[in-house]
């Protein structure tokens, strides 16, 4: 085959290559953009259907439908199809394992065909029916496939968990999916390693539905087998007929889910770990949240992956409670006590009035604060400025923001009560050496002059020096130690609170001063309900109409802690909540009521208990349908267990004890074999005969009841120890349509953060179920693996990707079977155990298209002048490359060393969600352009908007990568069981019409396009945009670098800046290199993308599927946890990074 021909920096494919090609003519592109749906429609007609469909495309945004009504079965094609012509007995697929001294396994499609059969019987028998998820756990051996193709012969739908995932991991899909079944393995080998698979799963299906376990014997190491649950997958299928029937399946019907890797308003407030307290629209990525652990209602710190923000045109859910309202999308999580006195987690839309919503008691320990000193020029007044910030400063600060003011170069506050002026008076010497004077104009106030104490105050707190209806808590008050703050609330509450005959107020004009109180005071322990009206005021004879916030405190509990943790300084005030927490107020809020009803009625159903009894223990004396109780009362019942556990503990007498245990005499009778007279006669003349028969039975009931009552206790305990609030919910009500922005953090693990003072569980970093449906995945497999590879019967082809994601789904199971292709599977690593395997596989099997990813490439070039001067590759006719954008000097290594210059090298964008590459040139045609994508796939319209998503004509102008309608068939069909975060995702951001890719990308004059990288993979540097995909790119291209990561960290003025990590081909690190790399920066992108510091590293923390972990990169950097490392390739990795950046 000749070389490529090459025109500029554009490569177009040889005469023979062309003419061996299925699609050579450019006119494709014009006649399948002008009409995509028949388009679509020929090539589904290629396939064999049972029903022809009655509709072809169907469109209800953000939902469409292809070939409606149309009924097939994907390995029908696969089998029966290819059978017809001629391929019963062609090879389709071999396996290669890793260990070098095992042999392959080689499948024709006739084998395949009957182990396939086998397998869709043996489920069948197991009771997986149409419909039914089934969760495959399996490394790259052949099982894997076979289980796929087996779940699809009978209708069933396949969950592939990537092998190399946690059993959390695991755990996490097999929940979401409701999987009942999972197809597993003993062991596999990765890098010489034996990993035992089935230990993991064990752990894996723990608290979830699965309730059958098929394990297949790969590496013979030694695992446990739980009897009922547990069957080795080769006596499974031992005796199975190697026939069974296709199921014939609607084109609609969910083939498999594939995961990929709640929101509330922008202006809701969050606390962060530090203790600062801000809106979520402008949380900085590198602050921490807080998170709990379920069991034990603890606070820990926990990090923050990644802020997002999605435009919201549907209701949102507002929760009313005591405490204050919450503003959430539907399926935003809470965390929720339930009737059974146990903790579970609720949706924002199951939430009801009369549910308890727990807000554990946050713990941060704050910080001490240091202060700026001003410079100010003449200084009349001589004062000193205290350099820390302590209690009485705090205090006059809170007093300051509540009620003070500057007048010229003079500090203000006014009070109505000398005595409090005369305290801050005292407070101002304390602080600055120095006091002020009190005044009785037409206020009373104390002014304290000073330009330097002005200014110091404006330094230090410019939160309050804004007007009244403006200020916010400072944040060097936020992040204090607990007593700063505890200063702090004291003044204010001495500025603007009051005591009332049933509760303590504090009012502000500023909302947001009011709400940052409100998380405060929960950071002390103390729960306050929130509350907005209108009032009126009067100033100098005119009468003004304002918005008040305000803050009340009611129940005796937190009375009681805020009298003892804030305390004030006004003595009658002081006296008025001495006076109420004297009074034991009937009808007061107390925030905290358990609905305990279930719990005696179940304690009543297990014990039979005198009227008197319960009256003596004041259980009685309400309708036990409504029983309510304060939290803190909960000891009584805790008595109440008590005293039924010493009664029956202590009662000796038999008939007594029946009754007390609430054995029935029928129960007795049918236990011992007696009839009920004679049981009843015994109980009060026992024989010694049946005297052992109803101890036997007593002693069993006793332990029941014991072991139910020890339950009851550890659930009422636990509550009554919880460092939390539980909250009742008033009403729940479903906001009016309103257009908006909603905000998500996305973090590592199980955490929550405290928005408005209510702690929400944050699950959406949760993986999405992305849904493909049997007809239309099928279509568009079929016919771009067979366009894009130009799949013929003689070829080899090779797809390095693992199963377990969309990659090895399409081209490396169903897309080169559906064509009749024969292809590679490799079981491990592929520069183990040595780096040049993956040539070695090549040559041994005459491989002719090879598809991988940039990763992989810059790794074989790594190891150049060891590798691919050993190897022809004189079979290879076409290259792919797949994953992320590959680099220019990647590109032009594989181009020229692997490829030999002859192989054109199909550079392809897709994702998991679309299912099937939709961007790349083709081979036949070309052109192809070194890191550019390529053009898309004929029938698809692509376009590239602007931030107001009009489109972008001029040239490399870069902007957000969106598809249009008709959408390709193979395109997902929705996230599993969460239609909101399929809306949100992928169909809001540009309207419910245009499908929102999140890339972002440009147009070349040719109208080739090129990927800029995922648009949260940018970074914003001193008001710039800038890819890390171009810097990438840019910095490749230096002759000494094998390949490098770009991350952004925070900085105090540019906002972030741009970290490189390094991998050198060649040579050693130094402050030569270092500057070279960094003017390449300069000269390819400008002084702007200047890498404020390059760390050169052996090697990047990378997936199994080649994937670079840019976001563990990033974490290391910012100081946060690294979370979940179990799915690497090489997580040895990150300590020597680490050790590097001296994290």
């Amino acid at each position: 085959m000749e070389k490529m021909i090459k025109k500029g920096n554009l490569f177009y494919p040889s005469k023979s290559l062309r003419k061996k090609a299925w699609i050579s003519s450019p006119r494709i592109y014009k006649e399948a953009q002008k009409n995509p749906i028949k388009f679509w429609e020929k090539v589904a007609k290629e396939l064999v259907w049972f029903k022809k469909w009655n509709k072809i495309f169907v469109h209800k945004p953000p939902y469409f439908h292809w070939f409606v009504g149309g009924k097939t079965n994907i390995t029908y094609n696969i089998f029966e199809r290819n059978f017809e012509l001629g391929r019963k007995n062609k090879v389709a697929f071999i396996w290669e394992p890793e260990p070098t001294n095992e042999r392959p396994r080689i499948y024709t499609y006739y084998q395949l065909y009957k182990e396939v059969n086998k397998l869709a019987n043996a489920l069948k028998k197991l009771g997986v029916k149409k419909g039914d998820v089934v969760g495959i756990y399996l490394p790259m051996i052949p099982e894997v496939i076979i289980s796929m193709l087996a779940c699809a012969r009978i209708g069933a739908i396949h969950t592939v968990v990537f092998s190399a995932f946690s059993s959390k991991a695991l755990q996490i899909r097999l929940n979401d999916t409701q999987a009942k079944f999972l197809i597993t393995a003993d062991g596999y080998y990765r890098r010489g390693k034996l990993i035992n698979l089935k230990e993991k799963a064990d752990e894996g299906i723990k608290g979830t539905k699965v309730k059958k376990v098929i394990v297949v014997k790969r590496a013979n190491n030694k695992v446990k087998m739980k009897k009922g649950r547990d069957y080795w997958y080769h006596e499974l299928i031992e005796n199975e007929e190697d026939y069974c029937e296709p199921k014939k399946l609607d084109a609609e019907d969910i083939a498999f889910i594939l995961y990929t890797s709640g929101c509330v308003k922008g202006d809701t407030l969050v606390q962060t770990s530090s203790g600062k307290i801000l809106p979520i629209k402008e949380l900085n990525k590198k602050e921490g949240i807080l998170s709990f652990d379920l069991n034990k209602l603890t606070s820990k710190v926990d990090g923050i992956k990644d802020l997002h923000s999605y435009f919201w045109p549907l209701p949102l859910y507002k929760i009313y409670t005591s405490f204050g309202m919450i503003e959430l999308t539907p399926s935003h999580p809470l965390f929720v006590l339930n009737e059974n006195l146990e903790i579970e987690e609720k949706e924002a839309s199951q939430i009801e009035g009369g549910d308890v919503l727990i807000l554990p008691i946050p713990k941060i320990e704050g910080k001490e604060v240091f202060l700026e000193i001003p410079k100010v020029k003449k200084i009349i007044k001589k004062v000193k400025l205290p350099r820390r910030l302590d209690e009485n400063l705090a205090e006059l600060i809170g007093y300051f923001a509540g009620d003070g003011n500057f007048s010229e170069n003079c500090l203000v506050l006014t009070d109505k009560d000398v005595e409090n002026l005369k305290h801050y008076n005292k407070i101002i010497r304390k602080v600055f050496g120095t006091e002020g004077k009190i005044k009785k104009e037409d206020r009373q106030r104390l002014l304290f002059c000073s330009k330097l104490v002005k200014e110091f105050i404006k330094v230090n707190f410019p939160e309050i020096c804004k007007k009244s209806k403006e200020r916010e808590v400072p944040q060097k008050i936020q992040v204090s130690k607990n007593e700063i703050i505890r200063g702090f609330i004291r003044g204010f509450f001495d500025a603007e609170g009051t005591v009332s005959k049933s509760s303590v107020k504090i009012v502000s004009t500023s909302k947001v001063l009011i709400e940052q109180i409100k998380l405060l005071l929960l950071r002390l322990g103390i729960l306050s309900s929130y509350y907005e009206r209108n009032a009126k005021t009067k100033f100098k004879d005119k009468i003004y109409r304002i918005k008040v916030f305000s803050l009340r405190i009611s129940d005796k509990e937190n009375l009681k802690r805020f009298y003892e943790k804030i305390g004030f300084n006004d003595k009658k005030k002081k006296l008025k909540l001495e006076k109420l927490l004297e009074i034991e107020r009937k009808g007061s809020t107390n925030i905290e009521i358990l609905k305990i009803d279930k719990l005696l009625k179940e304690v009543l159903k297990e014990v039979k208990l005198p009227k008197k009894l319960i009256h003596s223990l004041g259980m009685d004396g309400y309708k036990l349908g409504y029983r309510k109780i304060k939290r803190k009362n909960l000891v009584k019942i805790l008595d109440f267990l008590d005293l039924i556990e010493k009664r029956i503990l202590g009662e000796k007498r038999i008939n007594k004890k029946v009754l007390l245990l609430r054995l029935s005499l029928e129960e007795i009778a049918k236990k011992t074999g007696y009839s009920k007279n004679s049981v009843h006669k015994f109980l009060y003349e026992p024989s010694s005969k049946f005297k052992k028969k109803i101890e036997k039975l007593l002693e069993e009931r006793e332990r029941e009841v014991l072991r139910k009552i020890k339950e009851w206790k550890e659930k009422i305990l636990k509550i009554i120890n919880a460092e939390a609030f539980f909250v009742r919910v008033k009403k729940v009500e479903v906001g009016k349509f309103e257009e908006r922005f909603i905000y998500d953090i996305t973090s590592f693990s199980n955490s929550s953060y405290i928005a408005n003072g209510f702690f929400v569980h944050n699950t959406t970093g949760k993986p999405k179920g992305i849904v493909h449906a049997v007809g239309g995945y099928m279509v568009q497999a079929y016919i771009t693996a067979k366009w894009i590879f130009d799949l013929h019967d003689n070829d080899i082809f090779w797809s390095t990707a693992d199963i377990g994601w969309i990659t090895g789904h399409t081209y490396s199971c169903y897309g080169p079977l559906l064509n009749g292709a024969t292809f590679i599977i490799y079981e491990g690593a592929l520069d183990w155990p040595t780096p040049e395997r993956w040539a070695q596989i090549m040559e041994k099997y005459g491989v002719t298209i090879f598809y991988t990813a940039p990763t992989a490439v810059r790794m074989f070039e790594k190891y150049d002048g060891q590798v691919v001067r050993k190897f022809s590759f004189k079979t290879l006719r076409l290259l792919g490359s797949v994953g992320e954008p590959i680099n220019e000097e990647a590109w032009y290594w594989f181009f020229k060393e692997v490829g030999k210059e002859r192989c054109p090298i199909v550079d392809t964008w897709w994702q998991t969600e679309t299912g099937g590459v939709l961007l790349t040139s083709l081979p036949g045609i070309g052109p192809f352009k070194p890191t550019y994508a390529g053009l898309p796939f004929p029938p698809v319209k692509f376009e590239i908007l602007d931030e107001k998503g009009k489109p972008i004509k001029k040239a490399k102008k870069e902007g957000s990568l969106v598809i249009l309608k008709p959408f390709a068939p193979g395109m997902l069909r929705g996230v599993y069981r969460n239609p909101e975060r399929y809306f949100k995702t992928y169909w809001s951001r540009f309207g419910e019409e245009i499908y929102y890719t999140s890339d972002g990308a440009f147009k070349d004059k040719n109208g080739l396009i090129k990927i800029t990288g995922r648009l949260d993979d940018v970074l914003k540097v001193a008001g710039h945009r800038l890819s890390t995909a171009e810097l990438e790119n840019a910095i490749t291209k230096h002759y000494a670098v094998n390949e490098c990561a770009i991350v952004g960290a925070p900085h105090e003025i540019k906002g972030e800046v741009p970290i490189a990590f390094v991998v050198l081909r060649f040579g050693r690190p130094n402050e030569k290199m270092k500057e070279e790399i960094i003017q390449q920066v300069v000269k390819e992108i400008g002084p702007i993308a200047k890498p404020y510091k390059v760390y050169f590293v052996e090697d990047l923390p990378k997936t199994r599927s080649g994937k670079i972990m840019r976001r563990i990169l990033k974490r290391m950097l910012i100081g946060q946890e690294l979370g979940d490392i179990s799915t690497l390739a090489n997580p040895e990795s990150i300590e020597k990074i680490r050790k590097i950046v001296g994290k």
